[in-house]
C-alpha cells in the first residue's frame, strides 16, 4: 500500500566533521523549528555505586548558560513566541528540546545557548541545591510506588536480565544512597565521557533548509571536535530460556498500612530484540482484546487487564498487568496463560487486530513536534530514521506465524510474576 503522506518521511541525515548526527526536515513555508538534542548516554551508563549520575548531570546544565540564570534561559525562547525544556533522562539517553521562529539570527543564538549549556564541561553551580531537588524526587518516586513494590521491581529484574544493566536498574532518578554519595568529579567525568558531539544527535523539523541549518550548526559549539566517547551499539542481549522461581505471592499487609480489597497481578518477561516492535504491536492488541472478552466480560473477575511494552537498544520488555477478585487467583492465573496461548491461534482475531494497526497509520496525523519527538523516540534506541510506510510494510507482511516466537518468549517459566494479595 503506497502513502504519499507519511509524516516521518523526507529527513536527511547528516554528520558533522564533530561526529554529531544531524536528522532534518524541512517544511517550506513553516514559520518555526523544533529542535531536539538527544546524548546517547543515561541510567545504563550510571557507574556502579552511583545510580543517577546521568540524571544528575541533566538537572545542572540549565545553570551553565555563560552570563544567564535558568529564567533568563527560558525566557529568551519564551519571548520570541517558542519554548524550552531543559532535559529528561531515560534509560539509554538524556535529551533537551526547543522551539524557535525560522530565522537564523534566532537559531544561531538558540544554538549557543544550547551548546554552551551541554558542551562546556563546568558544571559547578548550585550543585548541592539540586541534590536536594534530586533527593525529594527520589524519595516522591519511592513514597508512590512503595519501598516494596520497589524492590519487587529489582527482583523481577536481576531474575530476568542477568549481566545486563537492567539487573541493576530502579529509576532514571537513582536511589537515595547513591544520591547521597554522587560527587562533582563524578559528574565531570560522566560529562567528559558522553557529552559530546559524537555522542549527540539533533532532530530538527521546521522551515529552516538544510543548507542553513548545517550552516548555522558549523557555527556552533556543536562543531567543535571534542574527546569522548563515540555512540555505542549495543549487540543484543540473549534472554533465559528460564528463570528461577518464575512466580511470587506476597500478601499487602505486609507492607501496606491501609486495607484493600483487590489482588494485584504484575507479570513481565524479556523479549528478543529480533522480534519485530510492530509485530509486538499486534499481539499486544490482540491479547488486550482477549482479556477484556475472558476476564471482564465473560467472567467479571476484573476490571481490567492490560499489557507494556518497552524496547532498549538490545533487549525488550513486555509486562502484564491487573488487579482482580481475590477469591478468583487461580482462575484468573489460568486465564491469563489461556489468552496468551490464544493469540498463536485466533487467526479472525490476528487479521482484525492487524486491519485496525494498519488503519491507524493510515489516518495518523502528526503536528511538528509529534513528528519530532516521534523521530527522537526512535534514536534514542537505534541510529535511523524508520518511516512509517516502513512500519506499515512489516505489519502488512506479518502473518499469524509471526506470533508464535512472542507466545513463546512470554511462556510462564519464561516470566517473572507477582501476585499481591489483601
Amino acid at each position: 500500500m503506497e502513502w504519499e503522506l507519511d509524516p516521518l518521511s523526507g529527513f536527511t541525515t547528516s554528520v558533522l566533521s564533530s561526529g554529531l548526527t544531524v536528522y532534518h526536515k524541512t517544511y517550506q513555508g513553516c514559520p518555526f523549528e523544533v529542535v531536539g538534542v538527544v546524548v546517547h548516554a543515561g541510567a545504563r551508563n550510571d557507574p556502579p555505586g552511583k545510580a543517577g549520575t546521568a540524571h544528575f548531570l541533566e538537572h545542572l546544565p540549565s545553570s551553565n548558560v555563560p552570563g544567564k540564570t535558568f529564567l533568563e534561559t527560558k525566557r529568551f525562547f519564551e519571548m520570541h513566541g517558542g519554548g524550552v525544556k531543559l532535559g529528561v533522562t531515560g534509560f539509554e539517553h538524556s535529551s533537551y528540546r526547543f522551539t524557535l521562529p525560522a530565522s537564523n539570527e534566532l537559531l544561531a543564538r538558540g544554538f549557543e545557548i544550547f551548546g554552551s549549556m551541554l558542551l562546556q564541561n563546568a558544571y559547578i553551580k548550585s550543585f548541592e541545591e539540586q541534590r536536594k531537588i534530586i533527593l525529594q524526587e527520589v524519595q516522591e518516586v519511592y513514597q508512590r510506588h512503595g519501598v516494596y513494590m520497589m524492590e519487587f521491581a529489582k527482583q523481577m529484574r536481576r531474575a530476568l536480565f542477568p549481566g545486563h544493566p537492567l539487573a541493576s536498574y530502579v529509576t532514571t532518578a537513582g536511589t537515595p544512597e547513591d544520591v547521597a554519595m554522587i560527587t562533582r568529579a563524578d559528574i565531570m567525568e560522566f560529562c567528559s565521557k558522553y557529552y559530546c558531539p559524537q555522542n549527540m544527535s539533533i532532530v530538527a523539523v521546521g522551515g529552516t533548509t538544510d543548507k542553513d541549518l548545517l550552516a548555522l550548526l558549523g557555527h556552533s559549539p556543536f562543531s567543535v571536535t571534542m574527546k569522548g566517547e563515540t555512540r555505542t551499539i549495543y549487540p543484543p542481549f540473549v534472554p533465559l530460556n528460564n528463570i528461577d522461581r518464575p512466580f511470587r505471592q506476597v500478601s499487602q499487609a505486609e507492607f501496606l498500612k491501609h486495607q484493600v480489597d483487590q489482588s494485584s497481578y504484575d507479570s513481565m518477561s524479556a523479549l528478543p530484540c529480533e522480534i519485530k516492535q510492530r509485530h509486538i504491536h499486534i499481539f499486544k492488541g490482540m491479547l488486550e482484546e482477549l482479556f477484556f472478552t475472558k476476564i471482564r466480560e465473560e467472567k467479571n473477575f476484573a476490571y481490567g487487564f492490560y499489557s507494556k511494552h518497552v524496547s532498549f537498544s538490545d533487549i525488550q520488555q513486555f509486562s502484564i498487568c491487573g488487579k482482580f477478585n481475590p477469591t478468583k487467583q487461580d482462575e484468573v492465573r489460568e486465564l491469563v496463560e489461556a489468552c496468551i496461548r490464544e493469540t498463536a491461534n485466533n487467526k479472525d482475531l490476528f487479521e482484525q487486530t492487524k486491519r485496525l494497526v494498519i488503519q491507524s497509520y493510515l489516518i495518523e496525523e502528526m503536528t511538528k513536534m509529534e513528528v519530532r519527538n516521534r523521530i527522537m523516540r526512535q534514536i534514542e534506541t537505534r541510529p535511523g530514521v524508520r518511516t512509517l510506510q516502513t512500519q506499515l510494510k512489516i505489519c502488512e507482511a506479518m502473518t499469524l506465524k509471526d506470533i508464535a516466537p512472542i507466545v513463546e518468549a512470554l511462556h510462564p517459566d519464561k516470566r517473572w510474576t507477582i501476585v499481591v494479595t489483601p
